[in-house]
């Protein structure tokens, strides 16, 4: 049996999926991007091994581990600790962002996003078995929106100014499932505008240090993709789908520096 299925990555806090990189710039650790079109994103492998650490050492182990080897694969040796030497029954695609929080004058934050980006994930959908009509009518109703000039979609907000933007229009076409998937105050970007918005000039750059003795030793700067952030990805169950009834609507630590909080995340199965 084939089974495929799509998951809303919703940041509760910052996350730091590092590219591993190395970076001679101001910036040392940078976030995952998609090879292709350079936005944000989690290396299926990268979640794949959260996911597993969520099934064998999350608060639900005693439940879960049992199942980790059939969905992930086995490890069969110490040699070769770390990598799965008997296949799992699923597929994971990586993970690709749709919505990144933006500032505003008037509210925390809206969800930009980009027409271009949200058909991409219906074409991936439908290329994987998968059908969201709701979805995808409100997509394509949406208007194009020309570079600086975003667009709230779905109300209008007086004078709002969106990051340095303050030509901010509106539209009144009519979203729900948008909703479920980006969550209140939408806001739609031309997809430049987006692809700067998730630019390295763009994201957030924490700064840390290590101490010793009360002395500062490692000072580097550290690239996030800030809370509340929302991704998609994919999974594909090849007989039967265990995964995606134990995931749904939990809690998973993706990324690095989970003892300082970052990369929880809750896991929404559309």
């Amino acid at each position: 049996m084939y089974k495929p299925n799509c998951f809303i990555i919703h940041c509760q806090s910052n996350m730091h999926a590092g590219s591993g990189d190395t970076n001679y710039g101001i910036i040392d650790k940078m976030i995952q991007r998609d090879s292709v079109t350079q936005l944000p994103c989690v290396y299926a492998s990268s979640l794949k091994g959260a996911f597993r650490e969520f099934f064998t050492e999350g608060p639900e182990k005693e439940i879960l581990s049992g199942l980790a080897d059939g969905i992930f694969g086995k490890k069969i040796s110490q040699e070769s600790e770390g990598v799965d030497n008997s296949k799992g029954n699923t597929i994971f695609h990586e993970a690709q962002i749709i919505g990144l929080p933006v500032r505003s004058n008037q509210r925390p934050y809206f969800m930009a996003t980009s027409k271009i980006v949200l058909e991409n994930f219906i074409e991936k959908s439908i290329m994987l078995g998968l059908n969201f009509p709701s979805i995808e009518a409100e997509i394509l109703s949406l208007p194009n929106v020309t570079s600086g000039s975003p667009m709230i979609i779905g109300s209008e907000v007086n004078e709002l100014i969106i990051e340095d933007y303050e030509n901010v229009g509106s539209t009144p076409v009519t979203i729900t499932a948008l909703v479920g998937l980006l969550g209140n105050n939408i806001v739609l970007m031309h997809h430049d505008d987006f692809k700067d918005a998730c630019s390295n000039y763009n994201l957030p750059v924490i700064a840390r240090n290590n101490l010793e003795n009360g002395e500062s030793k490692n000072l580097w700067y550290e690239q996030i993709l800030p809370h509340q952030s929302r991704l998609v990805f994919y999974t594909v169950s090849i007989g039967e789908d265990r995964y995606s009834a134990n995931i749904n609507s939990k809690i998973v630590q993706i990324g690095a520096n989970s003892s300082l909080g970052y990369g929880y995340c809750k896991i929404i199965k559309l």
